[in-house]
């Protein structure tokens, strides 16, 4: 039964990785191709889907930078009087708004009818495998 836990854990969570996969940005495709479903807790009963520290920049992709970001403030040189970008010199930038595509793809997987779908799929497997193993319990009792 716990064999059959995990394996539901799991194609869950390769579900949510292929949406996540689609709504991240492909500029170089790295961000993307690194999105990795993180098992190392399955006995326990969860797993993750996210980036490994290969696309380290994912946590400020996700999140945003600058005004879009957690503290709010446009970007400053720390030591300098200005910041250079490929684009030109400025005092400040206002950062990078977020784009929370992990978010988004399990929000599409849970109200998309896609989490329903599999839970149901699950409930099948369940009932199969009580029914294998009372006729198992079944037949070697009488024998």
């Amino acid at each position: 039964m716990d064999v059959l836990k995990e394996q539901v854990l799991y194609e869950v969570a390769q579900s949510i990785k292929k949406l996540a996969y689609t709504y991240a940005p492909k500029r170089t495709h790295n961000l993307a191709r690194d999105i990795q479903i993180f098992d190392e807790h399955i006995k326990q009963g969860w797993v993750e889907v996210g980036n490994s520290r290969l696309a380290s920049y994912a946590v400020f992709v996700h999140s945003g930078t600058g005004i879009y970001g957690k503290h709010k403030r446009r970007i400053k040189p720390k030591n300098k009087k200005a910041l250079r970008t490929p684009f030109g010199i400025f005092k400040s930038v206002k950062g990078q708004r977020a784009n929370p595509y992990l978010q988004k793809a399990l929000d599409h997987y849970t109200n998309s009818g896609a989490l329903q779908k599999d839970l149901k799929r699950a409930q099948k497997l369940i009932a199969q495998e009580i029914k294998k193993k009372l006729l198992d319990h079944n037949l070697t009792s009488r024998a």
